[in-house]
């Protein structure tokens, strides 16, 4: 794999076989090339870089999780604009080589603008009690269990 493929498997079919054994199709993700898996919910797979690695963040519709990356190239991050939640990377409040860092991640949301954005692949030196007051109004650090939902 070249890296700019994915493969990602996402039908599931337990009513094919007795005993609930899942039936999995393989279906092959391509950067830019957005699919739907339902009505009304279109994903769109972007390339982003994690050290010098390309990875995979998603669209899902207003939303998208874009994790385990250092840099959000252009066309990418023209295709995370007018998001209603971003989640994002944010490793550390340092930089990191292959993570954002809390500088670099709050530079990326004040320029894509997403209505919400949460902080996501958080390491142990930000606590969250204490780290919070470093974040703008529209910016929470994510947690185990978070519910995000309409606001």
């Amino acid at each position: 794999m070249d890296g700019s493929k994915t493969n990602l498997s996402i039908h599931l079919r337990a009513d094919t076989y007795r005993g609930g054994l899942p039936q999995l199709i393989p279906h092959t993700v391509v950067p830019n090339a957005p699919f739907c898996i339902s009505d009304g919910l279109e994903i769109t797979p972007l390339e982003v870089i994690h050290g010098k690695l390309p990875v995979i963040a998603y669209r899902f519709n207003d939303f998208a999780y874009a994790t385990d990356l250092k840099i959000i190239p252009s066309a990418s991050m023209d295709a995370l604009r007018d998001l209603d939640v971003l989640v994002l990377d944010c490793v550390r409040i340092r930089p990191h080589s292959t993570h954002l860092c809390l500088e670099e991640a709050l530079a990326i949301i004040e320029d894509l603008k997403p209505m919400r954005a949460y902080l996501t692949h958080l390491n142990h030196d930000i606590m969250h009690e204490r780290d919070s007051s470093l974040l703008p109004d529209n910016v929470e650090f994510a947690y185990d269990e978070l519910v995000i939902g309409d606001k």
